[in-house]
């Protein structure tokens, strides 16, 4: 939150911002997290853009994306990829070196 509260008290703060941080959702506290919107909401009203990483591991928890994502079937957001004046940036890679996060059962597609 000091990055952008500094960006914010700035004369002449950049128009574009690139940020790379992120954590689960789940461990950061609701209050931080809407204080922290809360800013990003007034950089927006000046005009101000902000990209965020989205992660490496999509919806999966930043730790063990098996655990969550495979094993409880559970999604885990990112913050501040999910923050409501954020855009969030992300790619895909496509590599045969890479295991499969989940494998799926059953014509129904559930995840095992």
């Amino acid at each position: 939150m000091e990055w952008i509260v500094a960006v914010l008290n700035s004369d002449d703060p950049e128009l574009v911002h690139s940020v790379s941080y992120g954590d689960d959702e789940s461990s950061l506290s609701t209050a931080w997290m809407y204080r922290c919107d809360a800013e990003f909401a007034k950089a927006a009203a000046m005009g101000l853009s902000l990209f965020v990483s989205a992660g490496d591991n999509g919806v999966a928890t930043a730790g063990d994306p098996s655990i969550e994502a495979c094993s409880n079937k559970k999604f885990t957001p990112g913050f501040p990829a999910s923050a409501t004046f954020i855009t969030a940036v992300g790619g895909t890679q496509f590599s045969s070196q890479w295991n499969k996060m989940c494998s799926t059962t059953g014509p129904e597609g559930t995840l095992r």
